[in-house]
């Protein structure tokens, strides 16, 4: 950090490595980066990797070569790729206020043991009208061989993004995305997108149109993703002249634990495993399909690590015989980590009882009544004793004290009407000895 100049930062890795068929190879690399916001929005940064020796490779460029003895990748003993020597990029953006938003930028990248040279640059701008969003991208590439012939290509891209309907949760997009490159084709795609079954079946729809040569122009595709309490389904279908593809998948996560097992969406590799005890079918944290199971269980994935994140149930969707002491529990996990979020819960009947003693005068005002065997369902009386308590079975015990005393004490079996008035809520009469 370098205060008001901004950050710089400097790392240098060493690796070891063997290819296929060869020997074994050391090398370093050292790389330098820095970056500065201005008070006028202002970003820029530069970076620059150096390889100090040929003989630097990474893990994933050291594997390739022995898939199937590197013949299947390009490999072959005695075959010697060109090994980058450095890579410079610098990069410059700056907020326009309302007009959009303007980005510039480039690099340059040499090679050990040959005098060619890679360099780009290009300059973007993005802004929105009203709703409807729009891109402009332009990129120009040049390369020069080591006899300094140069080969140039011009890559320019074009975006535009329009809702359709009213401001509403599910959006129907309708989308124009243009490719063309300088002495190559150009490709058009119309497409068009949203969100149905709140949210949880998202649905994609394009025609793709490439002009130029070649007999296969065309091409129609649709995709489905279906998110639900079990995990995520896939699907898609594409056709053009000359073929028809179709494919399915499926997506999930599996978390073994004390209390069995828990299926649900993919969920990265922070996440928190939801216990909500016998409440089914309740969206949590906002994210579609992410639902509580049968036995009240889900998981919440994608959480960041070190930080406080809120795991969140929806009290609007919860079933008319269950209710929840919070419906938030702040959980911080670390990296990698399983974090359990757990919810108390009583399930049972939603009751409004009325709590009387044996001389018929209603229970103390403030008296706190407990339902047996449910330590999650405790209510306080008020004026004419009446207890709202939930968790409630058909027939139960219910405690009740008002202070510490041997004579501030009684107990009642309530019995629960057969039909529930509005809002799913019964109403019960007991006396309480």
């Amino acid at each position: 950090m370098l205060g008001a100049w901004g950050a710089l930062s400097v790392d240098v890795t060493q690796a070891r490595s063997q290819r296929y068929a060869g020997d074994w190879q050391t090398g370093q690399r050292w790389r330098v980066r820095y970056s500065e916001t201005l008070d006028t929005g202002t970003a820029l940064g530069m970076a620059s990797e150096e390889y100090a020796s040929a003989g630097y490779s990474g893990l994933s460029e050291t594997l390739d070569t022995w898939c199937d003895g590197g013949s299947h990748c390009g490999y072959y003993p005695g075959y010697h790729p060109m090994k980058q020597k450095n890579r410079t990029s610098v990069y410059l953006s700056q907020p326009l206020g309302s007009l959009g938003y303007l980005s510039l930028n480039g690099y340059r990248q040499t090679w050990h043991n040959d005098s060619s040279h890679s360099d780009s640059w290009g300059v973007g701008y993005s802004t929105s009208l009203g709703r409807t969003y729009l891109s402009l991208n332009w990129t120009r590439n040049r390369n020069t061989d080591r006899y300094g012939r140069e080969r140039e290509d011009t890559l320019t891209s074009l975006y535009v993004s329009v809702p359709f309907g009213g401001v509403s949760d599910n959006p129907v997009y309708a989308t124009y995305q243009m490719n063309s490159q300088s002495g190559g084709d150009t490709s058009h795609e119309l497409g068009m997108y949203g969100d149905v079954l709140d949210r949880r079946l998202h649905w994609d729809v394009r025609e793709r149109y490439r002009d130029g040569s070649g007999n296969d122009k065309a091409n129609s595709a649709l995709y489905l993703d279906y998110r639900g309490t079990y995990g995520e389904l896939t699907g898609n279908y594409s056709y053009s002249r000359y073929q028809r593809l179709a494919g399915a998948g499926v997506k999930g996560m599996l978390v073994a634990t004390g209390d069995g097992l828990t299926v649900g969406q993919p969920s990265g590799d922070t996440l928190a495993l939801v216990e909500a005890p016998g409440v089914s079918g309740v969206p949590v944290g906002g994210w579609p399909g992410v639902r509580t199971d049968f036995r009240g269980y889900t998981t919440l994935g994608y959480l960041t690590p070190y930080q406080k994140n809120e795991v969140t149930l929806d009290p609007s969707l919860l079933p008319d015989d269950a209710a929840v002491t919070q419906t938030s529990v702040t959980v911080v996990p670390t990296k990698g980590a399983v974090v359990k979020a757990a919810f108390r819960t009583s399930v049972g009947k939603r009751v409004l009882v009325t709590l009387t003693r044996p001389d018929g005068t209603a229970v103390p005002f403030g008296a706190v009544a407990t339902v047996s065997g449910a330590e999650n369902s405790t209510g306080i009386a008020g004026d004419g004793g009446q207890v709202y308590l939930t968790g409630m079975p058909d027939k139960g015990k219910v405690a009740v004290r008002w202070g510490e005393g041997q004579s501030q004490h009684c107990a009642a079996e309530v019995r629960v009407q057969e039909d529930a008035g509005p809002a799913g809520l019964y109403m019960a009469r007991a006396q309480c000895r």
